[in-house]
């Protein structure tokens, strides 16, 4: 699993040339971070803002898109699309004064029909190696462009398509050493077959970060699905790359795309699989989508471990959509209907359920020992993990898009994506700037 110390950080830096020395702490990479938990190190971002405090700039942005920022050094990237989805975009923001350096547009003449109603054309988050920047658009497919916003390869995977006709939703690329690896997950929603529509099959894909070239491509055949794959190390030091999926949790080996292990317990329920795990202490902790089981699996299995690796399994009654987090004792996750819900980590059992004021699709931050719950209408609910629900800040940004994607923090930074803008949180004298294209 990619974990950026400092010392790491400080080497890959100066390497590269790309952020100043000063600029240590400024990488949030990929989706949900560095470690890809959620979870940032930052000590200095405020938790408390709103359109005149603590909001050092916003652009508006090109296109729409619910895809997260992620950040190296001074710059910012993330991707947009027309409504249509006709034409889609990678974006470079500088970070400290909120200006687009430049802006490259993927395809054009891409629209792939009908998406989710909550959704856009540019969901998936890029990801960056300090080099390069990754970015996923389904149909149109992967297109690498090196930090100056040259375009150094591009790759299509075939024509993505599922039964309800929601795209790819937001499945993001992730890098594992020299391996791009991208969930091609599609099919039919359960285990009918929708009449009339033939559906080619699943596939986990692995090319070359440089060229672009498939190294490995693992079958799926999961149905539709859109999670974003996890690269974890067990407590025996294998390194796996795990997803979720409609019919359970699978495990590759990320440097072959060989299987390991899966559970297999949902049977013919109608389920997704767009909620990427989170894991500790030799544990992996996985939710369904849909109402249905959420439960905890043991790490280190071999083949099928349904009925020797599964540490509890309970119910979780509504819809998620965000990833949940993992905060000392507790595993937490947000439905899309507002409802905050805090389980034990060890048993799974319910500690406290407490409702917000409106619905959530971004994914739970942890930062400096407390939560962040961001709603679709762009009010942020900063709480206090424990054993009863502590509400300490509620925090209001203002504007007529909405707000589903999982914010970055980096370097005393928060940066909030609404669908058409993009908001920097910060300790600023400066309030309330904005930059208009």
């Amino acid at each position: 699993m990619y974990r950026c110390s400092s010392t790491l950080c400080v080497l890959m830096l100066v390497a590269l040339g790309n952020v100043h020395s000063s600029d240590v702490s400024a990488t949030w990479p990929r989706w949900r971070g560095p470690d890809q938990n959620g979870h940032s190190a930052d000590t200095r971002v405020p938790l408390e803002w709103s359109m005149t405090k603590n909001l050092r700039w916003q652009l508006s942005l090109p296109g729409y898109g619910n895809s997260s920022p992620i950040v190296w050094g001074d710059r910012i990237f993330l991707t947009s699309a027309t409504k249509d989805g006709a034409e889609r975009y990678v974006l470079c923001v500088e970070r400290h004064q909120g200006q687009i350096l430049w802006q490259r547009t993927a395809a054009k003449n891409a629209a792939e029909g009908k998406i989710h109603e909550w959704n856009t054309h540019a969901a998936s988050t890029p990801f960056t190696d300090g080099e390069r920047v990754y970015a996923f658009f389904g149909n149109p497919g992967l297109f690498c462009y090196d930090f100056e916003g040259n375009l150094l390869w591009q790759r299509q995977f075939g024509k993505f398509g599922c039964s309800t006709g929601w795209g790819i939703g937001a499945a993001s690329p992730i890098l594992f050493e020299d391996l791009v690896i991208v969930n091609g997950d599609h099919g039919a929603q359960g285990s009918q077959e929708e009449k009339g529509k033939a559906y080619g099959p699943s596939w986990l894909w692995a090319m070359n970060k440089k060229t672009g070239e498939v190294v490995w491509k693992a079958e799926r055949n999961q149905g539709m699905s859109w999670g974003t794959p996890a690269v974890l190390t067990t407590p025996k030091g294998r390194t796996e790359l795990v997803l979720n999926s409609p019919h359970g949790v699978w495990s590759y080996d990320p440097r072959t795309g060989k299987e390991l292990w899966h559970t297999n317990g949902r049977g013919d329920q109608e389920l997704f699989g767009e909620i990427s795990p989170v894991w500790r202490d030799g544990a992996i902790y996985a939710f369904t989508g849909r109402p249905g089981p959420m439960y905890a699996i043991r790490m280190d299995g071999e083949g099928d471990i349904t009925k020797t690796h599964l540490i509890w399994n309970h119910a979780c009654g509504n819809r998620v959509v965000c990833s949940p987090l993992l905060v000392g004792n507790y595993l937490l996750e947000v439905d899309r209907n507002g409802v905050l819900a805090c389980y034990d980590a060890a048993t799974g059992k319910a500690v406290w359920q407490h409702r917000f004021g409106e619905k959530c699709c971004a994914s739970l931050i942890g930062v400096r020992g407390k939560v962040i719950a961001l709603g679709d209408e762009g009010t942020a609910y900063v709480f206090e993990p424990g054993s009863q629900f502590k509400l300490l800040h509620t925090n209001k940004l203002t504007d007529d898009s909405a707000f589903r994607a999982s914010p970055a923090i980096v370097d005393g930074q928060m940066l909030i994506r609404a669908d058409h803008r993009l908001f920097c949180i910060a300790e600023s004298s400066a309030v309330g700037k904005s930059n208009q294209r």
